[in-house]
């Protein structure tokens, strides 16, 4: 819920639409939990400090079964 998709080739132009949670924690997610690191780091470039990644990414997510939504 209130997620937003921001595809790995669009995070460094993307960044200014997360300015409002700079001080706040980011959750960085991709699907096998690989390209999350890179955004994370892009973001960490930018400024943002609170970013983590989710390790395993979504397929970890519903391998545990854990609720989603869909848009």
């Amino acid at each position: 819920v209130d997620a937003m998709h921001i595809p790995l080739a669009k995070v460094n132009d993307r960044s200014g639409e997360l300015e409002s949670y700079k001080d706040k924690p980011i959750v960085i997610v991709c699907n096998m939990g690989q390209q999350a690191g890179t955004a994370a780091k892009q973001l960490r470039g930018a400024g943002f400090e609170k970013v983590y990644k989710m390790s395993g990414g979504m397929m970890e997510w519903n391998h545990l079964q854990l609720p989603t939504v869909s848009a």
